[in-house]
């Protein structure tokens, strides 16, 4: 009994940890869309030209809890593109269309 017991907590284990880097890409993706998302609003409200920086502070303004709550699990750094560009980049998971296809299971 007690050697089902660990074979079965062994294979649980070895699971979760199979999924664990799956669910850092999936959070790192949600919050590159939130950040690309906050940076077009931005943009929108104080009428910021395509292809120039949105300010952090104003970006900030437009996340629930500031763009400081927006972590990648991973470790990761985000940076923000320009208005309409090619979006928000982490520096584990690389940029926001690439991190989705992996994701997706997009090549």
């Amino acid at each position: 009994m007690i050697r089902i017991t660990l074979v079965l907590t062994s294979l649980v284990i070895a699971a979760g940890c199979a999924t664990l880097p799956r669910m850092e890409l999936r959070t790192c993706v949600q919050n590159m869309e939130m950040l690309d998302a906050a940076v077009e609003q931005c943009a929108v409200v104080y009428e910021i030209e395509n292809g120039k920086y949105a300010p952090i502070d104003k970006v900030s303004t437009f996340i629930k809890d500031g763009i400081e709550s927006l972590r990648c699990p991973a470790g990761g750094i985000y940076t923000l593109g320009p208005v309409m560009g090619h979006g928000p980049e982490c520096s584990v998971h690389g940029p926001k269309s690439e991190a989705k296809n992996r994701l997706l299971g997009v090549r």
